[in-house]
């Protein structure tokens, strides 16, 4: 009998709303270290719901009676406002799932919001039911068929977010991870750049046929490689163009980390037997692209591992009785993510709320705006970002195990190594707005002097370019410009001439 008085008092809009209230909760608890990070409007948002969830819960009786619904109408919006409000700092995946899924127990809240737990639901209760999911769905789908016809009226570096596609992110190779499409092309663009890239028979950034021997060959990634640049201004082929003898044949791949630079060599560097190997090494992401690699190449997963990377890093995982939750996430990643990364409506969604972050600079911390008198700028991750570059990380011992293996394969084919440390924007720039002096290669450096191996260190004549007014990168992405990309290549080009003996080409 007490069961059932509980039951007439109790209202399914009453279980939606504490739902709700009980999944905000669990996001405060979850997020309570970046409480401190949060924005007025964040906290705004979560005022306003406890405010119209104390109201409802005061004035139940009266919203749950009254004709035109009010108070629920209130309280739906102030919980979505609460929601969005709690979880905007989350990840685009989590936040979604938990607007949609807090949505979800909301409208079918106030579908049968007149109605107690000891009331069945009716036929036009479950039909308005079936119609709320079925309107979702249809909601869904027509905004997905307006962001496809409209992406064409978006911003290159945006449409290309939208736009993003497992089958444009190269070739699987078994060994490298992936190459580019061999004889293709493709655009990259960024909001302060776009650029065409043309490529090899190969996949490698090169006039083809490429010689029977180069006397020299580079290895790295987007920088190396010259991204954001059009053909001939990334500084290996401005290299070629500047030394006009050497044939330069440049091997670096967008997205590779140091294992791949190793592999990359070995497969197709050591048959062009080079006098001179250029590693381009870049710390602003190398450490990291060291332990993602590791970790794809671990999973045993496969295929391209770029794909891996950005579509939900998968592991091949079964369903599994003993550790249901991680096998359910792992069939999660590995089959329902990648469908949901071809939403462009996800895509776009996942852009607004900040994409990868600008594209190849140091991520974390605030941001520092450095204006030049001719009325540019450049925009400066600050904050700490060196803590991978310590000697003791597992990220610093992957590179540096690479690099030196690297080294050692050159030299067994009589080749020497120059690593050339290629710095961060913010390792060249923050000094000059900032009491920071940010060094990501210190303890690196330190580990070639130990192990013989040679380097050239570009980030003090950067810097001093920089003190001359200087603008050597893009303003919002973290590689250089065609400035940039000039003063490196000027700079390998003194060494190479200032050594050319000791490496072997005649004068």
């Amino acid at each position: 009998m007490r069961r059932r008085v509980w039951r007439q008092h109790v209202y399914y809009f009453d279980l939606a709303s504490w739902s709700v209230a009980l999944i905000i909760a669990l996001g405060l608890i979850a997020s309570r270290r970046q409480l401190s990070e949060w924005r007025w409007t964040q906290w705004a948002a979560l005022a306003t719901f406890i405010g119209v969830f104390a109201a409802l819960t005061v004035f139940r009786e009266r919203a749950y009676s009254q004709r035109t619904p009010w108070l629920v109408t209130a309280f739906s919006a102030a919980a979505l406002t609460g929601l969005i409000g709690t979880f905007s700092g989350w990840q685009t995946l989590w936040f979604m799932m938990l607007l949609v899924v807090g949505t979800a127990i909301i409208s079918a809240g106030a579908v049968s919001r007149k109605k107690a737990l000891d009331q069945r639901l009716s036929r036009q209760d479950f039909f308005a039911l079936v119609a709320l999911a079925g309107g979702v769905v249809f909601g869904v789908m027509a905004l997905e068929v307006l962001v496809r016809l409209g992406s064409g009226w978006l911003k290159p570096e945006l449409r290309q977010l939208v736009q993003l596609n497992p089958a444009n992110y190269g070739v699987a190779h078994p060994y490298i991870g992936h190459l580019h499409t061999p004889h293709s092309s493709f655009v990259i663009s960024g909001q302060d750049f776009e650029a065409v890239h043309h490529v090899d028979g190969l996949g490698f950034r090169n006039r083809w046929p490429w010689p029977e021997r180069a006397e020299i060959v580079v290895v790295g990634d987007s920088v190396a490689f010259g991204y954001t640049a059009p053909d001939g201004q990334g500084w290996p082929a401005q290299l070629e163009a500047r030394l006009g003898g050497p044939r330069v044949v440049n091997l670096s791949l967008v997205g590779a980390g140091p294992q791949q630079y190793l592999r990359i060599f070995e497969t197709f560097g050591v048959k062009l037997r080079p006098k001179l190997l250029l590693v381009g090494v870049w710390a602003a992401n190398d450490f990291a692209d060291a332990v993602t690699f590791d970790t794809w190449e671990r999973s045993g997963v496969g295929g391209n591992d770029m794909v891996w990377r950005d579509f939900g890093r998968p592991e091949p995982r079964a369903l599994s009785f003993r550790d249901p939750i991680a096998s359910l996430e792992g069939i999660f990643r590995q089959h329902v993510y990648p469908l949901l990364r071809r939403s462009q409506l996800y895509n776009l969604l996942w852009a607004l709320r900040g994409g990868w972050g600008g594209g190849g600079g140091t991520d974390g911390g605030s941001t520092i705006t450095m204006p030049f008198p001719d009325g540019g700028r450049l925009q400066l991750s600050a904050g700490p970002r060196d803590a991978a570059g310590r000697s003791d990380r597992r990220e610093f011992q992957l590179l540096l195990k690479s690099l030196l293996r690297l080294n050692d394969m050159a030299k067994e084919q009589g080749a020497r190594t120059l690593m050339v440390l290629q710095p961060a924007k913010e390792e060249v720039y923050l000094p000059l707005v900032s009491s920071q002096s940010l060094d990501l290669t210190a303890d690196l450096r330190r580990a070639f002097d130990h192990h013989g191996i040679e380097y050239l260190d570009l980030r003090s004549p950067l810097r001093e370019a920089a003190k001359a007014g200087a603008r050597l990168y893009r303003e919002f992405d973290g590689h250089p410009n065609e400035a940039g990309y000039a003063l490196i290549a000027q700079l390998v080009q003194r060494h190479v001439e200032q050594h050319k003996s000791a490496y072997g080409f005649s004068n």
